[in-house]
């Protein structure tokens, strides 16, 4: 790996941690969700209903974004970090050190 330049081993790491980070935000949310009211709480901006096992609880905006966002983000993110893994392995074959 020695023939990688330091700036693509900095992309391939950035793009683990967001991945990873993704992945963690999407499991942490999933794991607390279910656990929300069951009746819409402006207080507490509770407001969105969302069908957990079959109970309707009410989770926050933020809460909703993340659910639609952390997919399509992690996405992007495995693919960033695909081409970077290729772009090291052609480079590596080309400099003879596969």
């Amino acid at each position: 790996m020695s023939q990688v330049p330091t700036l693509w081993k900095v992309f391939l790491g950035l793009s683990l941690i967001c991945l990873l980070g993704c992945v963690l935000t999407w499991f942490v949310l999933l794991t607390n969700i279910c656990s929300n009211p069951r009746q819409a709480n402006a207080a507490t901006q509770n407001t969105n209903p969302y069908s957990c096992h079959g109970a309707t609880v009410f989770i926050t905006p933020l809460e909703r974004d993340l659910l639609d966002w952390l997919g399509p983000v992690g996405s992007i993110f495995l693919v960033i970090e695909n081409v970077i893994i290729i772009a090291i392995v052609i480079r590596m074959h080309k400099a003879g050190a596969i």
